[in-house]
Protein backbone atom coordinates (compact mmCIF):
# COMPACT_ATOMS: atom_id res chain seq x y z
CA UNK A 1 0.00 0.00 0.00
CA UNK A 2 1.05 3.41 -0.14
CA UNK A 3 3.02 3.00 -3.13
CA UNK A 4 5.62 0.85 -1.75
CA UNK A 5 6.13 -2.32 -3.03
CA UNK A 6 7.54 -5.39 -0.88
CA UNK A 7 10.01 -8.04 -1.99
CA UNK A 8 11.23 -11.36 -0.87
CA UNK A 9 14.52 -11.59 -1.61
CA UNK A 10 16.49 -14.98 -1.80
CA UNK A 11 19.85 -12.98 -1.71
CA UNK A 12 21.07 -15.84 -3.85
CA UNK A 13 24.32 -15.07 -5.77
CA UNK A 14 24.41 -15.99 -9.56
CA UNK A 15 27.08 -18.64 -10.81
CA UNK A 16 26.13 -20.63 -7.67
CA UNK A 17 28.47 -18.65 -5.01
CA UNK A 18 24.98 -19.27 -2.44
CA UNK A 19 23.11 -17.17 -0.19
CA UNK A 20 24.69 -13.34 0.24
CA UNK A 21 24.57 -13.00 4.10
CA UNK A 22 23.22 -15.83 6.04
CA UNK A 23 19.09 -15.30 5.23
CA UNK A 24 17.07 -14.51 2.57
CA UNK A 25 15.61 -11.29 2.65
CA UNK A 26 12.24 -8.39 2.67
CA UNK A 27 12.82 -5.55 1.23
CA UNK A 28 10.42 -2.27 1.27
CA UNK A 29 11.02 -0.13 -1.81
CA UNK A 30 8.79 2.97 -1.88
CA UNK A 31 9.60 4.26 -5.61
CA UNK A 32 8.58 8.36 -4.69
CA UNK A 33 11.77 8.16 -2.67
CA UNK A 34 13.84 5.39 -3.74
CA UNK A 35 14.47 4.73 -0.39
CA UNK A 36 14.91 0.83 0.21
CA UNK A 37 14.12 -0.67 3.76
CA UNK A 38 14.67 -4.05 5.12
CA UNK A 39 12.56 -4.10 8.35
CA UNK A 40 11.80 -7.59 8.90
CA UNK A 41 15.99 -8.84 8.92
CA UNK A 42 16.52 -9.54 12.54
CA UNK A 43 13.90 -11.77 12.83
CA UNK A 44 14.83 -13.48 9.30
CA UNK A 45 17.89 -13.83 10.74
CA UNK A 46 17.19 -15.64 13.94
CA UNK A 47 15.03 -17.41 12.39
CA UNK A 48 17.46 -18.90 10.37
CA UNK A 49 15.02 -18.19 7.63
CA UNK A 50 17.15 -19.19 3.81
CA UNK A 51 15.54 -20.64 1.01
CA UNK A 52 17.95 -20.52 -2.14
CA UNK A 53 15.65 -21.25 -5.29
CA UNK A 54 12.07 -20.20 -4.01
CA UNK A 55 9.66 -18.43 -1.42
CA UNK A 56 6.56 -16.41 -1.06
CA UNK A 57 5.96 -13.43 0.80
CA UNK A 58 2.24 -11.26 1.69
CA UNK A 59 2.74 -8.19 3.86
CA UNK A 60 -0.70 -8.48 5.67
CA UNK A 61 -3.07 -5.53 7.06
CA UNK A 62 -1.18 -5.01 9.95
CA UNK A 63 2.21 -4.95 9.13
CA UNK A 64 3.29 -8.72 9.65
CA UNK A 65 4.83 -10.47 6.90
CA UNK A 66 3.84 -14.22 5.70
CA UNK A 67 6.40 -16.16 4.21
CA UNK A 68 6.89 -19.70 2.36
CA UNK A 69 10.38 -20.57 2.67
CA UNK A 70 10.40 -22.94 0.02
CA UNK A 71 13.54 -24.88 0.50
CA UNK A 72 13.08 -25.44 4.11
CA UNK A 73 9.44 -26.85 3.86
CA UNK A 74 8.59 -24.22 6.27
CA UNK A 75 5.67 -21.39 6.69
CA UNK A 76 5.96 -18.33 9.06
CA UNK A 77 4.23 -15.46 9.89
CA UNK A 78 6.61 -12.91 11.32
CA UNK A 79 6.27 -9.11 12.87
CA UNK A 80 9.21 -6.57 12.92
CA UNK A 81 9.96 -8.30 15.92
CA UNK A 82 9.07 -11.76 16.62
CA UNK A 83 8.50 -14.92 14.96
CA UNK A 84 4.47 -15.18 15.64
CA UNK A 85 4.76 -18.60 13.97
CA UNK A 86 6.06 -21.18 11.98
CA UNK A 87 4.53 -24.23 10.24
CA UNK A 88 7.07 -26.76 9.31
CA UNK A 89 5.90 -30.14 7.35
CA UNK A 90 6.85 -32.68 9.01
CA UNK A 91 5.90 -36.27 7.60
CA UNK A 92 7.58 -38.37 9.73
CA UNK A 93 10.83 -38.82 12.27
CA UNK A 94 13.01 -41.69 12.23
CA UNK A 95 14.42 -43.12 15.52
CA UNK A 96 17.18 -40.63 15.17
CA UNK A 97 14.70 -38.20 15.87
CA UNK A 98 15.59 -36.91 11.98
CA UNK A 99 12.14 -35.44 10.04
CA UNK A 100 11.43 -36.17 7.05
CA UNK A 101 9.74 -33.14 5.29
CA UNK A 102 6.89 -32.59 2.61
CA UNK A 103 6.71 -30.11 -0.02
CA UNK A 104 5.11 -26.53 0.40
CA UNK A 105 4.28 -24.80 -2.47
CA UNK A 106 2.73 -21.34 -3.82
CA UNK A 107 1.09 -20.97 -0.31
CA UNK A 108 -1.20 -18.64 0.55
CA UNK A 109 -2.47 -16.76 3.82
CA UNK A 110 -6.37 -15.92 3.96
CA UNK A 111 -7.65 -13.87 6.60
CA UNK A 112 -10.62 -14.45 8.24
CA UNK A 113 -12.95 -11.43 6.62
CA UNK A 114 -11.97 -12.93 3.06
CA UNK A 115 -14.25 -16.21 3.66
CA UNK A 116 -16.56 -17.90 6.00
CA UNK A 117 -14.54 -19.08 8.91
CA UNK A 118 -17.60 -19.45 11.79
CA UNK A 119 -17.75 -23.40 11.44
CA UNK A 120 -14.15 -23.37 12.49
CA UNK A 121 -15.36 -22.47 16.15
CA UNK A 122 -17.76 -25.44 16.33
CA UNK A 123 -14.87 -27.77 15.88
CA UNK A 124 -13.65 -29.98 18.91
CA UNK A 125 -10.66 -32.01 18.99
CA UNK A 126 -11.68 -34.44 21.93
Amino acid sequence: GGGRYSIFGNNLVRGGKGIMGDHSEIYQFTPSTGQIETPYSRVLAQANMATSSGGRLRILDNGDAFIEQTDGERLMRISRDQVRWEYTNVISENTKGEKTTGSLNWSRYLPRDRFDVHWLETLSCE
